[in-house]
């Protein structure tokens, strides 16, 4: 179970079908885990475009505190990791109606190339030099 930000309590599966009924990235996140903090500011984007949902542990209000704006659900007596089957955090994976797709990963690296290809599919992604590099692609300027 799952409480999303205006409280209200339901299956992680209804709350990301209430959030889009197409596939979605959900990234288990911990805003006290140090490797969550050395992405939050490329996570920003796809989080401020509502691209992505963080699934936490704590409370949503330490989301809210890293100026992550997006979605968040906060798990219910389970582990976000476990409830998304990653190993840890960051960790993310596109789920869509309860199955969980391919294309994810854990470690910053593989939530950030998951959230590119989601944006460049829908044309929203703005390359960023740092995002770039944690990634290991160039930006090319004209």
């Amino acid at each position: 179970m799952v409480r999303d930000a205006s409280g209200v309590v339901s299956t992680l599966t209804a709350a990301l079908d209430k959030i889009s009924p197409d596939a979605v990235p959900v990234v288990a996140w911990r805003d006290s885990c140090p490797y969550c903090g050395e992405i939050v500011d490329e996570l920003r984007q796809f989080s401020d475009r509502g691209e992505v949902v963080l699934l936490v542990n704590e409370p949503i209000a330490g989301v809210r505190a890293q100026s992550l704006t997006g979605p968040v659900l906060q798990t219910i007596e389970a582990d976000a990791s476990r409830a998304i089957m990653v190993p840890g955090t960051p960790g993310g994976m596109p789920i869509e109606q309860g199955a969980t797709l391919a294309g994810g990963g854990v470690g910053g690296g593989s939530v950030l190339r998951m959230l590119k290809e989601r944006a460049q599919g829908l044309g929203t992604y703005v390359p960023t030099p740092a995002l770039e590099q944690l990634l290991g692609t160039p930006v090319h300027q004209h």
